[in-house]
């Protein structure tokens, strides 16, 4: 269809009585693109809008390392009281990202061979241990590998919300730092 079918057609609607037509045809020339403001404005919007979802996905993910952790923590203590009333004693201070090999039969997963989710490995210490607390904690390193924010949040989830009180502790043994879990 050549430009003057185009106006060929036109003309026929005319002749039917179709002023409409003109204006349906005005209005739709008018209307055939976005200017650069409206473009803009709607790249405005749409990035505001990923930017607060990935702000609250950041945040979902951030609650369920606390969450993940807290949870693992909780059932190495639990398997651990398990073994205790079943043989009357502890399982045996291992060395750092070891499991105790009393407990193995207890986790499914073997938890101390992989890094916690907030960093740090996972360790299981007796009264007998440097710490001289019963329970699992998250070792680190050293104090850069530390995150004092994310072990808050943790003991907030858990106890108390204070690293120095409670069953939820920040200890420091020979320049390493260790967050225990105690059970008794």
């Amino acid at each position: 269809m050549t430009k003057s079918d185009g106006n060929l057609f036109a003309f026929f609607l005319r002749m039917l009585g179709s002023d409409r037509f003109n204006l349906e045809i005005r209005i739709l020339r008018r209307n055939a693109g976005l200017t650069v403001v409206e473009l803009m404005v709607c790249v405005v919007i749409i990035a505001f809008l990923v930017s607060y979802a990935f702000f609250l996905l950041s945040k979902r993910i951030e609650k369920a390392k606390y969450s993940n952790t807290a949870t693992i923590a909780r059932m190495i203590n639990a398997c651990a009281l398990d073994f205790r009333s079943q043989t009357g004693n502890w399982p045996m201070d291992a060395n750092n990202s070891i499991a105790p090999p009393e407990l193995l039969p207890y986790l499914r997963i073997n938890y101390f061979a992989t890094d916690t989710p907030l960093g740090g490995k996972w360790d299981w210490n007796t009264k007998a241990s440097p710490i001289q607390q019963n329970g699992i904690s998250i070792r680190y390193a050293s104090a850069a590998e530390l995150n004092r924010h994310s072990l808050t949040e943790l003991d907030r989830l858990i106890d108390d919300g204070n690293l120095a009180t409670g069953n939820c502790l920040l200890l420091e043994s020979s320049k390493k730092f260790y967050f225990q879990f105690c059970i008794d």
